[in-house]
């Protein structure tokens, strides 16, 4: 997203996700080792989680009762 300078809109919740991900994400495209985007990814999955839950959706189920996730075997 951010080689193309793309943005999510902000009022769906993979734009908050996304914001709150490009926020504590170094933005420097170069190679480097990885350990400090994970450590700060790692730092995310609450607040993740968090909006989860406010959207209702700690059944599983996205908005609308659509499955959000889907096993790929």
């Amino acid at each position: 997203m951010r080689q193309r300078d793309m943005r999510l809109d902000p009022a769906l919740p993979v734009g908050r996700a996304f914001g709150l991900a490009d926020a504590v994400l170094d933005a420097e495209l170069a190679d480097r080792p990885l350990t400090d985007d994970v450590t700060a990814a790692a730092g995310l999955l609450d607040r993740f989680a968090e909006l989860w839950l406010e959207l209702g959706s700690g059944s599983g189920k996205a908005p609308g009762g659509r499955g959000a996730v889907r096993r790929t075997s």
